[in-house]
């Protein structure tokens, strides 16, 4: 194959030439490998970022089931490994991950609240627009009942989306509504919350 017909995984990374990768298991054998720049004479991809001396991109080679699941962010994704670790073990893990920035502090710190990590489902997106608040009683929808028993009933993702789609009082343009409680207080007001 010519080195135009090849796609790497990751751009930008340096090639190794290694002549002896199917007869050696232990990962040393040093005098038998050679970096390239030519794909098409490679076979195997290294983690260094070519023309730089001391940058690295993450390759990892995980031997038991992994998944890279799409986030409903456009380019973010979700990494599930099928392997259970001790608490502990996982802290450290977290911790090295965030001060490499492979993930953000503010996920790590939530996490240890916690006492776990935790991801979107792949069939629930995030919302389009700013999340529904009361403009009387500035409560979230998942606080009344009304918008939790259509979530159970018909099928909604959650509270946000029942009031976006079923609430004729919610301002699209700045997440406001009225709680049927605020709407009675209020006088029955016409048109979308201000």
């Amino acid at each position: 194959m010519s080195a135009t017909t090849l796609a790497p995984p990751l751009d930008g990374l340096r090639y190794e030439v290694v002549h002896a990768i199917d007869e050696t298991e232990d990962y040393t054998e040093g005098e038998s490998r050679r970096l390239t720049d030519d794909i098409a004479e490679a076979n195997v991809i290294t983690s260094r970022v070519s023309g730089e001396e001391n940058l690295h991109k993450v390759i990892l080679d995980i031997d038991f089931p992994a998944k890279l699941v799409p986030s409903s962010t456009d380019g973010h994704f979700h990494l599930y490994i099928d392997k259970a670790i001790h608490w502990e073990a996982y802290v450290d893990l977290l911790g090295a991950m965030a001060d490499a920035g492979l993930v953000e502090e503010g996920y790590v710190s939530a996490s240890l609240e916690r006492g776990h990590t935790a991801a979107r489902l792949p069939w629930v997106k995030k919302s389009d627009g700013p999340r529904p608040i009361c403009v009387g009683c500035r409560k979230r929808p998942h606080e009344f009942s009304t918008y939790r028993y259509m979530v159970a009933e018909d099928g909604y993702a959650d509270a946000d989306e029942a009031v976006r789609r079923n609430e004729g009082t919610y301002n699209r343009e700045n997440g406001h509504f009225w709680c049927d409680g605020c709407y009675i207080r209020a006088g029955q007001p016409l048109g979308v919350a201000q």
